[in-house]
């Protein structure tokens, strides 16, 4: 199965709470075949996931590719609560601002892909398709990476 066709009609949920952030992974992402939906806290996104997984017959989002610091709660501890319900929607956390030892422990906290910002573009698409081939294949290990640090 080819990227593009693995691509094609995948619902990514972006939870950011800077505007710019936003617009260039939408953009981005958009560009790549994605369709992309985005919140700016922690709350909303678990609003909105549950929202679509329980009152409507839109099918949650394929991925969900989180900041690490959101302005209500941790990404750790949204990914966390979705978990219990839609334990099939592979998380993305991204940071900018800690160590890359923080990213990298937050995301096996929670068997979460990472990468740090600013993105380099093949690392966040390389990250985005290891989180959909787990979603695939949930018996498949992919395990966290955070890029420049061996796991």
């Amino acid at each position: 199965m080819d990227d593009e066709h693995v691509r094609k009609g995948k619902q990514i949920l972006v939870v950011e709470d800077h505007p710019e952030s936003v617009e260039l992974l939408q953009m981005i992402l958009e560009d790549e075949g994605y369709s992309v939906q985005s919140v700016e806290t922690g709350r909303r996104a678990i609003q909105t996931v549950s929202a679509l997984s329980d009152e409507t017959p839109d099918p949650p989002p394929d991925l969900i590719l989180l900041d690490l610091r959101l302005p209500d709660m941790t990404g750790v501890d949204v990914v966390k609560e979705l978990q219990e319900n839609l334990p099939e929607v592979p998380p993305v956390i991204f940071l900018s601002a800690d160590s890359p030892q923080s990213l990298k422990d937050a995301a096996r906290s929670v068997v979460a892909a990472s990468v740090r910002k600013p993105f380099d573009l093949d690392e966040l698409f390389e990250a985005i398709k290891r989180a959909l081939a787990k979603q695939r294949d949930p018996d498949r290990s992919v395990k966290p990476r955070t890029p420049g640090f061996a796991t």
